[in-house]
C-alpha cells in the first residue's frame, strides 16, 4: 500500500497557492520502533495545568534559575513582582520585562526601570543622568549585569554593586543603529542592533571587562528583543528581514519561506519563549494575527500549537524548576505547568489536526481507502475529512473509533481524485492523548 506523506511540519506559503501542511498541536519523533510506515511519529503536544491564580494578573515575563533565590518561580504579573506566590514590590508599566541575575540578587528591567530583588523586598537601580538614551534590555555575565540602551550604549553593574558608575560604559560600535537587546551565550554576550549583531568577551581587566570579538560582527539585526533566546547551546532571534536566525560563524538561517512571510505580516511585534521535555527542546515563536510555532533543536522542523478559540498559543513566558515547565500567559491570570501526559488545556481537550497532500496529474483515479496508523491512551475518535484542489473541507467528519494503545482505522470508499492533488486531514479533540505513526492507501486505480 502506497503511502500518504502526512505532515511532518507545519507549513503554509500564501505565495505559492498549494496547500497548508498542518501539524497542529503536534510534533514530530524518529520511530526506532521501525512500525511507522514513514519511519515518524506525531505526538500530541503537553497539556496545561493550571497552579495557581491568586492574586495574579496577565503575567509580564517569567523566571527561574538554579542557584538563584533558591531556583524559585519569579513572576512580574501586573505590576506587582512576586517570588512563588509572595508579591515582593512594584514593578511598574505594562511592558515585558528583562531579568538578569547577580551573585546574590536578581535584576528586572520594566517600564524604563531597571529593580532588582534579594528575595524579600524590590529596590530601585539609580541609572546615570547622561545615558543618551533608555534602558532596552539587561542580562548578567560572570555576574556582571550589563544594561543595552536604545542609543547604543552599554552600561554594566559591577559584580556585588546595585548602582551603575556613570564611567562604566561602552558603545556599540559596528553601525550606528542602537541596540534592540543584549543576551549572554557561555562566555559572550551578543548585541543587537537594527541592521548588527555584536559579540564581545571578558577582558579580565577590572577596568574595562569587556571588549568587542574582532571580525565576528555579523550584518544582520534583530526585529523584536521578545524573539532573542538561548536556545540549543545557541542564540535564534528574527532579524530585520523576518528571518529566523541561529548564531553560527555566520547567521545560520532555521526558517522556511512560510514562516518568513508570516512574520511579514505579523500584526504586533514577535516573542518567544524556550521549553524542553523528553529530550526535545522547543523555541516557541509566537507571531501575533498568524500562531505559535515552535522549532524543535531535535528534528529541525516547525510545528504549530495553539490554544482553542485563539490564533496563538495563549502562553506567552516560560521557567524550567525542578524538571518541569511553567508558563504564563500576557494578557490573563495565572500560572500553568506542561503535563505531558495529559490531552486538556485545564478542562478543555486540546484539539490535534495533522494533514497529507497526496499529488495526482493526469486524468481522475479512483481513492478507494485510506489507512492511518494510531495508539491512543485510551478509545479514542479519529476525524477524517478530505478534499480536492479547487474544492474546500466538507462541513462534517467521518468518525473511526481507535482502540488502545495501538490500532489501524480505515476509510472506505473515497471516491475519485480530481487533478492536481487531494488533501487529507486527521484529526481529534476527545481529551484522549493520541500518535499517529502514518497513513497508507490502496494503489490508486
Amino acid at each position: 500500500m502506497p503511502a500518504i506523506p502526512l505532515g511532518l511540519k507545519a507549513y503554509r506559503r500564501q505565495a505559492n497557492f498549494q496547500p497548508e501542511i498542518e501539524l497542529v498541536n503536534m510534533f514530530i519523533e524518529a520511530d526506532d520502533s521501525g512500525a511507522s510506515p514513514d519511519k515518524f511519529l506525531r505526538l500530541m503536544r503537553p497539556g496545561l495545568k493550571l497552579v495557581r491564580t491568586a492574586g495574579l494578573s496577565a503575567s509580564r515575563g517569567m523566571y527561574a534559575q538554579q542557584g538563584v533565590l533558591g531556583g524559585d518561580i519569579m513572576q512580574v504579573s501586573g505590576d506587582n513582582l512576586y517570588r512563588n506566590a509572595k508579591a515582593l514590590g512594584t514593578i511598574q508599566g505594562a511592558d515585558t520585562v528583562a531579568w538578569a541575575a547577580s551573585i546574590t540578587r536578581l535584576f528586572v528591567l520594566g517600564g524604563g526601570a531597571i529593580h532588582y530583588t534579594e528575595g524579600l523586598t524590590v529596590e530601585t537601580v539609580s541609572l546615570p543622568n547622561d545615558t543618551g538614551g533608555v534602558p532596552v534590555d539587561i542580562d548578567s555575565l560572570n555576574s556582571y549585569v550589563i544594561i543595552s540602551f536604545s542609543n547604543g550604549r552599554i552600561y554594566w553593574i559591577v559584580p556585588g554593586e546595585t548602582t551603575v558608575d556613570p564611567l562604566n560604559f561602552v558603545n556599540a560600535e559596528s553601525a550606528p543603529d542602537g541596540l534592540v537587546a543584549g543576551r549572554r551565550l557561555e562566555s559572550e554576550i551578543f548585541f543587537f542592533g537594527q541592521s548588527s549583531v555584536e559579540p564581545w568577551q571578558l577582558t579580565g581587566d577590572a577596568d574595562a571587562p569587556f571588549q568587542k570579538a574582532l571580525g565576528r560582527q555579523y550584518e544582520r539585526g534583530a526585529k523584536d528583543r521578545d524573539s532573542v533566546r538561548r536556545f540549543d547551546n545557541s542564540i535564534v532571534w528574527v532579524g530585520e528581514n523576518n528571518n529566523v536566525y541561529r548564531a553560527s560563524t555566520q547567521p545560520e538561517v532555521v526558517a522556511d519561506e512560510g514562516i518568513s512571510e508570516r512574520i511579514r505580516k505579523a500584526t504586533a511585534p514577535t516573542t518567544a519563549m524556550t521549553i524542553s521535555f523528553d529530550r526535545h527542546e522547543f523555541y516557541a515563536l509566537r507571531i501575533p494575527g498568524q500562531g505559535t510555532f515552535l522549532l524543535d533543536a531535535a528534528t529541525r522542523q516547525w510545528c504549530r500549537w495553539k490554544t482553542a478559540d485563539r490564533v496563538e498559543w495563549a502562553p506567552s513566558f516560560s521557567a524550567y524548576k525542578d524538571g518541569m515547565n511553567y508558563v504564563s500567559v500576557a494578557d490573563a491570570a495565572g500560572t500553568w505547568q506542561l503535563d505531558p501526559d495529559s490531552a486538556l488545556d485545564g478542562s478543555t481537550p486540546i484539539e490535534w489536526v495533522v494533514t497529507g497532500n497526496v499529488a495526482m496529474m493526469g486524468r481522475p483515479q479512483r481513492n478507494d481507502s485510506i489507512a492511518i496508523g494510531v495508539g491512543c491512551s485510551a478509545t479514542a475518535k479519529i476525524r477524517l475529512r478530505w478534499h480536492d484542489a479547487r474544492e474546500d473541507y466538507p462541513d462534517y467528519f467521518e468518525e473511526l473509533e481507535a482502540r488502545a494503545p495501538s490500532d489501524v482505522v480505515t476509510m472506505y470508499r473515497m471516491g475519485s481524485i480530481e487533478p492536481p492533488f487531494r488533501v487529507f486531514e486527521v484529526s481529534g479533540n476527545d481529551g484522549v492523548r493520541v500518535r499517529i505513526s502514518g497513513a497508507a492507501t490502496e494503489a490508486w486505480q
